[in-house]
């Protein structure tokens, strides 16, 4: 996604419903991976402290992004869910 654009696209019958689950569950656990190591970080005091602002506002930034797609993702394999009834 970029820029707040999403597209959706009929996908029953185009797509393996549980492999697509597998697939989503597995970036979720990957964003949430990056998310923890970001977090991690953040509080961190010695990081905050010594860490470029910028650098730091852009982790901040990054956490924020993360949270917003494992949202998506768990939205999307609800979407998925449905598909399989």
């Amino acid at each position: 996604m970029s820029h707040g654009v999403e597209v959706l696209i009929p996908i029953a019958g185009h797509i393996d419903p549980s492999k697509e689950k597998e697939r989503l569950e597995k970036d979720i656990l990957k964003a949430q991976k990056e998310s923890s190591g970001l977090a991690g970080r953040l509080n961190n005091p010695d990081y905050v402290g010594r860490a470029p602002a910028d650098v730091v506002a852009k982790d901040r930034e990054r956490l924020t992004e993360l949270a917003d797609k494992v949202d998506r993702l768990r939205a999307a394999i609800a979407v998925v869910g449905e598909i399989t009834g």
